[in-house]
């Protein structure tokens, strides 16, 4: 770039995460880039948020898991008259991520010997949460996750709380019910693209 006559069109490359072409080719040559802005999903139909009700803001983990088979594990639970599946996830209630990842993995699949691969990407939403009679206003954090073993621990699935499932790479994305973990595993399998549409700040202080 000319500093000199604040000329900032003569091909300079800022590495935005959210400028198509800095995207690019950022992810072309291995330039690291910080997410800032994380697309944020607004439910519909009995999930939209409400006027008049208190929002909650969460910040949340979600995990995909993969073994050695190139199976990734989904959660099947009922949601009234259908079934919803979907990663695992739960809040960080105050602990690192790292922290979280471990302990909601143990809490709602059992399993303990696990590898945190990278930090995928951050998606936004808003709706109502019945169980709470409140709005949402959620902060998902997605990170790839490799298992090492199949060493398990009592958990929610023995409790009859839900099911798990191991499911081919290719079939995922045909069972998930959830928005924000359909736009993470797509992220996820084509390495990304700039989110470049209105959302919620992330990774930006304030």
């Amino acid at each position: 770039a000319d500093y000199v006559l604040g000329n900032y069109g003569t091909g300079a490359v800022f590495g935005d995460a959210h400028d198509d072409r800095d995207f690019v080719f950022a992810k072309k040559y291995g330039i690291p880039l910080k997410q800032s802005i994380a697309h944020m999903h607004i439910f519909e139909w009995n999930n939209a948020p409400r006027d008049w009700y208190e929002t909650l803001e969460r910040e949340v983990i979600d995990v995909i898991l993969e073994n050695d088979k190139w199976e990734f594990l989904l959660i099947s639970e009922a949601a009234g008259d259908k079934t919803d599946y979907h990663f695992i996830w739960g809040g960080t209630d105050g602990e690192s991520d790292e922290v979280a990842i471990l302990r909601e993995t143990m809490e709602e699949s059992g399993y303990i010997d696990i590898q945190i691969v990278n930090k995928i990407v951050w998606v936004g939403s808003l709706g109502f949460r019945f169980p709470k009679n409140k709005n949402q206003k959620t902060r998902w954090n997605f990170y790839h996750v490799k298992l090492l073993s199949e060493k398990r621990v009592g958990s929610e699935v023995e409790e009859g709380r839900h099911t798990i499932h191991w499911v081919k790479k290719e079939d995922v994305s045909k069972m998930i019910t959830w928005w924000p973990h359909s736009f993470a595993w797509d992220y996820f399998l084509t390495g990304g693209h700039a989110i470049t549409d209105d959302g919620i700040l992330i990774n930006s202080w304030e």
